[in-house]
């Protein structure tokens, strides 16, 4: 007989559910030693633009959030590309290359940042324009009516961009070091991190993850055709054997959350609301719930043995999938699920 599969959208409890627990392992609190910011070469090749000497890039997140004019803001996944992009670029011609957080975000990392008044005004900070080639991307600096040619007042420009262009398809190794150290969490998350870990019996580095990208663009119903292409490739590496690690489920939509948990009890999760952090909804003065539970996202994607990451968009998630290159994770995708 033919099973029925309505997929019916799940009802939520009124409260989040426990999380599923199996027996509690011991796991070490000790972190990675991480090396201090690496020192680029002398200043010799630093290149002039529009008459001004580059000597220190400052990637910014963020000024500009989701709105009617700004209908795709830049994720932390497409920060974390721009500033590995910087760092390829800008070092070896002897720039120094460093992050300022003018983001909530920033209430959970241990780096502290000061007001963005405060910056020393000697700094070209670069928006968000992809370029194919580095050639390509001087060009747009020089001549586009919104780039540094426009602003000639001198080297104190403080006109803002965020680079979304990455030279090389994965990161050094003091280049992935000197990210860790800049995106090391607060002991808030990495002890929440932690206890979500002890509980659902996953010991650092010998659990896989799915993360799906389910999209911003959601609604009270989950749509039939969209969940049954999801369910296939969940269900494939389920089954698969290239996973055969107990599986953590995280997504970006949490009625999704519940229904893949229901559905297959071979997955582990935690039910709470996460949110894209380019979000314009986002109160900029003060922690949010929401970007706490993503950041503990990040720290669970961080400590996997593999990411398969599944997602609505052609792109993928650069959330999930810039967090391997940082930690050195496999990462297994399928993108443009409809």
């Amino acid at each position: 007989m033919k099973r029925k599969n309505p997929y019916p959208h799940p009802k939520q409890p009124k409260t989040t559910p426990p999380i599923k627990a199996f027996v509690q392992p011991k796991l070490s609190l000790e972190l990675p030693t991480l090396i201090p910011f690496p020192t680029p070469p002398p200043p010799t090749l630093a290149p002039s633009i529009s008459g001004m000497q580059l000597h220190k890039l400052i990637h910014v997140y963020q000024l500009k959030y989701r709105s009617e004019t700004h209908p795709s803001p830049t994720g932390w996944g497409d920060f974390l590309r721009g500033t590995l992009f910087l760092l390829q670029w800008g070092q070896p011609k002897g720039i120094v290359v460093d992050i300022h957080i003018e983001h909530p975000i920033k209430y959970y990392l241990k780096r502290s940042f000061p007001s963005l008044s405060k910056l020393i005004t000697q700094h070209i900070i670069f928006t968000n324009k992809d370029k194919e080639t580095e050639s390509e991307w001087l060009e747009y600096l020089k001549h586009s009516p919104s780039g540094i040619g426009e602003h000639t007042g001198g080297i104190d420009t403080r006109y803002v961009y965020t680079v979304h262009q990455a030279l090389t398809p994965k990161p050094s190794l003091p280049h992935r070091e000197w990210m860790q150290t800049c995106l090391e969490p607060t002991d808030e998350v990495t002890q929440k991190s932690m206890n979500i870990l002890t509980q659902l019996s996953l010991p650092l580095h010998q659990y896989s993850i799915i993360h799906i990208r389910f999209g911003d663009d959601t609604s009270t119903i989950l749509p039939l055709s969209k969940v049954n292409a999801f369910t296939l490739h969940v269900s494939k590496i389920i089954y698969s054997q290239e996973c055969q690690d107990k599986i953590l489920l995280l997504a970006d939509y949490t009625p999704i959350k519940y229904y893949f948990l229901k559905k297959f009890p071979q997955l582990v999760g935690w039910c709470v609301e996460t949110i894209h952090v380019g979000e314009g909804n986002i109160q900029q003065d003060q922690p949010n719930n929401k970007i706490f539970h993503t950041m503990i996202d990040f720290q669970l994607l961080r400590y996997a043995k593999n990411i398969f990451s599944l997602s609505t968009y052609t792109h993928g998630s650069g959330f999930s999938e810039w967090c391997a290159k940082i930690y050195n994770i496999p990462y297994h995708i399928v993108s443009g699920i409809r």
